[in-house]
């Protein structure tokens, strides 16, 4: 269940401290605002309400164990979309950039939750009515293409994630597999993961590792 409210709880065993403000994220250095976004704004269907989603992404960056990162992953995914039917709405773009620094900059369950979501926006399909929405200034955005690209951009950035051995191995799985995820070729990520040696004690991440190679055809 997503908690409209996080003041007040302890922050034991996380790498980072993650704090609510007034109209935003405290996450790491960098405060996200939340408040800034007009997720009304959003169209939707009957279900959409634009009130979950800031609470939500709340849980998502709050996570401090596998139970709350687990249900705070469902949260979203409820929020942003339909996760029985396999589909996004439109305010999942609005998210997107959010989801992204928490998974470079939160606590390490916050940031599994992250990439675990930003995993389902790579294959889940648009709700159907919402393939396509105008915006405040009347731009139409095809929001499959909107999140693909939002994706391709995202990548820059878990590259150092991914080839980093001091991150934990959860995250850098999860990073490895959206990027697997997404079809861009990154030259400079795979070189990484060819010239990395296996360790024994990194199985989960080697295993991942040479499915992304023999996937494309590197390995």
């Amino acid at each position: 269940m997503c908690r409209n409210s996080l003041q007040g709880r302890s922050s034991r065993g996380r790498d980072r401290t993650v704090n609510t403000t007034a109209r935003g994220l405290n996450i790491g250095a960098t405060v996200v605002k939340l408040g800034a976004i007009d997720w009304e704004s959003f169209p939707g269907p009957s279900s959409y309400d634009a009130a979950r989603v800031p609470r939500a992404l709340t849980a998502v960056a709050q996570a401090a164990s596998r139970q709350e990162a687990e249900e705070a992953y469902d949260c979203l995914l409820f929020a942003v979309g339909n996760n029985h039917r396999g589909t996004v709405y439109p305010s999942a773009l609005g998210a997107l950039p959010i989801l992204l620094r928490v998974a470079l900059d939160g606590g390490v369950w916050a940031k599994w939750a992250a990439l675990e979501i930003l995993q389902e926006f790579s294959h889940f399909d648009s709700e159907a009515g919402f393939e396509n929405f105008p915006t405040k200034d009347g731009e139409i955005v095809e929001l499959a293409s909107a999140i693909d690209n939002g994706l391709t951009q995202a990548l820059d950035l878990l590259v150092p994630c991914i080839l980093d051995g001091r991150q934990e191995e959860i995250v850098r799985v999860s990073a490895l597999k959206l990027a697997g995820a997404i079809s861009v070729e990154h030259p400079i990520l795979a070189a990484g993961l060819q010239d990395m040696p296996e360790r024994s004690e990194h199985g989960a991440f080697d295993a991942e590792r040479r499915n992304y190679l023999i996937t494309r055809g590197l390995r």
